[in-house]
């Protein structure tokens, strides 16, 4: 995989398959049995802070091209550790344990709201990094890091890692003319795991 190499200490970047990407949106709008709106936090729904249409998906659907996406991801988490040495103390070496969601925002929608990704202790505290695939290029979309001063662009099938802590509050770049698709989702820390 290439390397995606514009991003600041702690975060890494890699981009899997394109055709992978295209699959992941076909099968996104094939289930809209599945699709709900997006909510933050403890389930809540304010979409003056976040407006979407996401679908969550368990880590171990063995379909392709869900299955496929998580091999993916899981190479380029083996990528971070080898860049970070110590990253992995205390995770699995599959590392994700939940699910994993597909989220779809139409033009002027996105997470509006600088946020952590580890905020509560009971829900969220787990999370070690966070994952992220751009499913398309968005030209004036991508995210935006608030400590690093730094907006990673949304191109197709870079998938970018970093820490789930404050020291990394982001929000998304909102495009008002195009779709944006993302799947995100997290790298737990093992329960009773000492190091």
């Amino acid at each position: 995989m290439k390397e995606y190499k514009k991003l600041p200490q702690f975060m890494g970047g890699w981009y899997i398959n394109k055709k992978l990407t295209d699959k992941l949106i076909e099968q996104f709008h094939e289930k809209t049995n599945f699709h709900q709106p997006g909510h933050f936090g403890n389930n809540i729904l304010d979409n003056t802070k976040k407006k979407s249409t996401e679908i969550a998906l368990s880590p171990y659907i063995l379909k392709s091209p869900f299955r496929d996406y998580v091999e993916s991801v899981i190479a380029c988490v083996q990528m971070y550790y080898k860049k970070y040495k110590f990253a992995d103390v205390g995770v699995s070496v599959n590392g994700i344990f939940t699910d994993y969601k597909i989220q779809w925002y139409k033009p002027s929608e996105g997470y509006y709201i600088w946020h952590p990704e580890k905020t509560d202790y009971t829900l969220t505290g787990d999370r070690h990094l966070v994952f992220m695939t751009y499913l398309n290029d968005v030209k004036n979309g991508g995210t935006e890091f608030y400590y690093q001063k730094k907006k990673v662009p949304a191109q197709k099938g870079l998938t970018i890692i970093w820490p789930a802590d404050w020291t990394f509050t982001h929000r998304g770049v909102i495009s008002n003319k195009e779709d944006k698709y993302i799947a995100t989702g997290w790298i737990n820390f093992l329960k009773n795991e000492r190091v």
